[in-house]
């Protein structure tokens, strides 16, 4: 099973949101790494993970958050 096909059926994701969060960011040329659960499912075994943990570079930020908002629901949270 392919690692996209695993991450589809165990968040039950019918929506194909990874592959339409990943365009966005090929389409902006954004700066960014996956880190966390996710990070860890290229390079192992895929084990349940339900959050994917992104790093932008700051300079894409405002931009990318425009465009991001228009085409998904962004929620914000204060720094903790």
């Amino acid at each position: 099973m392919q690692r996209r096909t695993f991450l589809r059926t165990v968040t039950v994701d019918r929506t194909a949101l990874l592959d339409r969060l990943l365009t966005v960011l090929a389409e902006q040329r954004a700066r960014y790494c996956v880190v966390g659960g996710q990070a860890v499912n290229a390079y192992a075994e895929p084990v349940v993970s339900l959050d994917l943990d992104l790093v932008i570079a700051v300079s894409d930020l405002p931009e990318l958050l425009e465009v991001l908002t228009s085409r998904f629901r962004v929620e914000h949270f204060p720094h903790s």
